[in-house]
């Protein structure tokens, strides 16, 4: 999926606001509902925002309300492609209708949209990365860390390029690799809270079975402080009990 914009002066609302920040540590067991709320109330303020669609399809998912969360998925296609109607060449819009795809397991023709969005601007790393993503999905580790290294050229400041990367290392046994990816991805971006919990994982594959133990309570607390720090703005925004 792509990652949020803020150009709030785009002719198409594609952007998200602070409210996205505050939502994505609650994405997880025991506070989708939350999320939800707060991409529920998004899409009431902006309700052509595409990926805000595609956010609250991913919670109703979590939510096992499956019929729910394909209809969100819809709408947001269908979005993408009103959107299209009015700009045909529109990168963003290409990409987030490859998202949509994507997130209805129409992996194929999600792989077909993001070529368009690179061939319109082939500086679209995010087109890269999503397409990256969607290969790694499909089992084509290969192809994968191709697009990935692609979209880490385009944005070498980019942690999640190369967070993405230490996962399909990891999956295809290329520990040493995993390893050196995630410490690059902290590196750029230490505020991240899920790549500690990989660090973990990483570090345990390699046998270094104490210092991943060690790590693993640090990723823990860290997340047990991020969650709360999510909650806490959640019950000044919204007046209920996360």
């Amino acid at each position: 999926m792509a990652n949020p914009q803020n150009d709030q002066t785009s002719e198409i609302p594609l952007w998200l606001p602070q409210s996205f920040l505050d939502a994505h540590p609650l994405d997880q067991p025991g506070h989708y509902a939350e999320a939800l709320n707060v991409y529920n109330d998004l899409i009431t303020r902006a309700p052509a925002n595409i990926l805000a669609y595609i956010l609250q399809g991913r919670a109703l998912w979590n939510l096992a309300r499956r019929d729910e969360a394909s209809s969100s998925y819809l709408h947001a296609l269908h979005l993408a492609e009103q959107a299209l109607k009015e700009q045909p060449n529109n990168n963003r819009a290409h990409l987030y209708r490859a998202d949509a795809l994507f997130m209805l397991d129409r992996e194929e023709e999600a792989l077909a949209e993001y070529d368009k969005a690179i061939q319109l601007d082939p500086d679209a790393y995010e087109a890269y990365l999503n397409k990256g993503w969607t290969q790694y999905i499909l089992g084509h580790n290969r192809e994968a860390l191709v697009l990935y290294q692609r979209a880490h050229e385009l944005r070498p400041d980019d942690a999640d390029i190369v967070w993405r990367m230490n996962i399909t290392y990891w999956h295809t046994g290329q520990y040493e690799k995993a390893l050196e990816a995630l410490e690059q991805a902290i590196a750029l971006d230490p505020s991240q809270v899920r790549f500690y919990g990989d660090l973990a994982t990483t570090i345990d594959s390699l046998g270094r079975h104490e210092e991943a133990m060690e790590m693993q309570k640090r990723a823990e607390a860290m997340e047990a402080q991020e969650l709360q720090e999510a909650v806490s703005r959640y019950q000044q925004a919204y007046g209920k009990e996360a």
